[in-house]
């Protein structure tokens, strides 16, 4: 319950709720599934209505862990490949709306001499003043119901946005040298499964929101709702497409397949 409070009363965390501001027309929703679905995990209760809530199934992905009823599983499967749509997902809207904003995205690009095989997930070139900003940006989106998410709320009195804040912390000890070597400055995008934005990812977000705003035509106050209400709505678009997923194909345990509950 902590858990989901914590994360959920975060600012943005909960604007898939609505339409994004100063849409027109037929307003943009969650498919009913998905967003039953999402509503179900944000509540704490079974995905699935009709199973238990000590019931033990296998994932239906991995065919390895056991999947809890509440879907905690399904959105930390390496197998399921839910954790790389949901980062594709984030990573692929802000490249565009940086492309719309003027900002020159390049995706995945090799900027790090020193570390060949390692990339930022975009770079952007901002003018900043009378030169331009090299800009790098790392996307993750954590569990709050992993075993490091738990760890990271415990640590933090279950403070908002505490995963996404101890997850940046860790992609600034890892790619912040390498940004430096470059000369470039370091901007982890964390998003929990909540919804939840880390503190350094929002001012850029809002940066980037005016940026795009300006070529639409549209003020800041609003540009800034609306894009990062987008991107939150982006990002649990794909958690609800992928919590349906597994509920649907979760296949019924017998007690020598249950290995461990996934972290």
């Amino acid at each position: 319950m902590k858990a989901r409070i914590s994360s959920a009363s975060q600012l943005f965390a909960s604007s898939w709720l609505l339409p994004a501001p100063g849409d027109s027309g037929t307003p943009s929703w969650i498919a009913p599934p998905a967003f039953a679905a999402l509503l179900r995990l944000r509540l704490g209760l079974p995905i699935t209505p009709s199973a238990a809530e000590d019931s033990v199934t296998l994932c239906g992905m991995c065919r390895e862990m056991v999947a809890d009823a509440y879907g905690h599983h399904a959105l930390a499967c390496t197998r399921s490949g839910a954790k790389y749509r949901c980062h594709n997902a984030v990573r692929d809207e802000i490249f565009w709306l940086a492309a719309g904003a003027f900002w020159s995205p390049k995706k995945e690009p090799a900027m790090f001499p020193s570390a060949p095989n390692r990339r930022a997930d975009i770079s952007f070139s901002v003018r900043s003043g009378p030169a331009r900003e090299l800009i790098c940006v790392d996307v993750a989106v954590p569990s709050p119901f992993s075993a490091s998410g738990l760890r990271a709320l415990r640590a933090n009195n279950f403070a908002p946005g505490s995963v996404a804040k101890e997850y940046e912390k860790e992609k600034f000890r890892s790619y912040g040298p390498l940004a430096a070597e470059v000369g470039a400055v370091l901007v982890p995008i964390v998003a929990d499964s909540l919804g939840a934005f880390s503190p350094t990812a929002l001012p850029l977000l809002r940066r980037l929101a005016v940026a795009w705003g300006r070529t639409e035509g549209i003020p800041p106050h609003l540009a800034a709702s609306k894009v990062i209400g987008h991107l939150t709505q982006v990002l649990v678009k794909e958690i609800g497409r992928s919590l349906v997923a597994s509920a649907s194909g979760q296949a019924a345990a017998r007690p020598s397949e249950v290995r461990r509950v996934a972290a």
